[in-house]
């Protein structure tokens, strides 16, 4: 289930930074990231819809924005530093600071903020007395 739509995007979480072509994509991507860390509460979670909304906005721009990163990073690979005598050669690392654990880190602490005050996050049981 996706949680949100470009409309909203646009309109009420007031986001620019997705083109409207690519937003489905980051939008299922981090409503997918929000069914894991919610145990898939949120699907049937209506007090807090605008809080979801906008937790799924907020994960699908970073999930965005560390996308460009690795293109520009791709871009950029190879050497970083080359010294004639002696021969010397260093290349750049991007693999750690663009890994997919990172990524899935970074988002998980933006959904964590984001949805704290809805209780979709506790993972024991609800007892009703």
């Amino acid at each position: 289930m996706v949680y949100v739509d470009f409309a909203y995007y646009k309109n009420k979480y007031y986001g620019s930074l997705i083109p409207e072509e690519e937003f489905d994509r980051y939008a299922a991507q981090a409503s997918r990231q929000i069914d894991r860390i919610t145990a898939g509460r949120a699907r049937t979670y209506n007090d807090a819809a605008d809080l979801i909304k906008n937790a799924a906005c907020e994960g699908a721009e970073i999930f965005y924005r560390f996308d460009q990163e690795r293109d520009i990073a791709a871009k950029n690979a190879g050497k970083s530093s080359e010294t004639v005598q002696s021969y010397s050669v260093s290349y750049r690392d991007m693999s750690q600071s663009l890994s997919y654990e990172n990524i899935q880190k970074t988002v998980n602490q933006a959904l964590y903020v984001s949805l704290a005050a809805t209780g979709l996050l506790y993972r024991g049981a609800l007892l009703v007395y």
